[in-house]
């Protein structure tokens, strides 16, 4: 299961993306994904 808020919670404490992939268990790649979707829709 993705952890939408804690990624973004996580994002906007300024942490790493390395760091947030570490943290929740996805990859990088996906934690951008789930990021710019965030920022798509405000």
């Amino acid at each position: 299961m993705i952890h939408y808020g804690k990624i973004l919670e996580l994002h906007y404490e300024g942490i790493s993306l390395r760091g947030i992939a570490s943290n929740t268990g996805h990859s990088r790649q996906k934690v951008t994904e789930i990021i710019g979707l965030a920022e798509k829709r405000g």
